[in-house]
């Protein structure tokens, strides 16, 4: 967004979203660590499954996701399998 479009919008839109954004980023965060905590206890391994990917221009980066599968499962296996609950 440019700076430009940050003048011409509402004042009140603005505060609104504001708001939103502060009382959803605890919201967020709760709920992280709640899923950090579950797959922690459902699981051994680390919480994070953590991958390189290739983005615009060929520019590689690496994703973090919460892992779902047991560590290991995409080496060696001939198909992923899912952590039990």
């Amino acid at each position: 967004m440019l700076r430009e479009d940050y003048d011409s919008m509402p004042a009140g839109k603005r505060a609104l979203d504001l708001l939103l954004c502060a009382l959803g980023l605890p919201l967020l965060c709760l709920a992280t660590l709640i899923m950090a905590a579950l797959v922690r206890v459902t699981s051994p391994g680390p919480v994070f499954f953590r991958q390189e990917r290739v983005g615009y221009r060929g520019r590689r980066f690496t994703c973090y996701k919460f892992r779902t599968m047991k560590v290991g499962a995409t080496r060696g296996a001939t198909k992923p399998t899912w952590t039990r609950c």
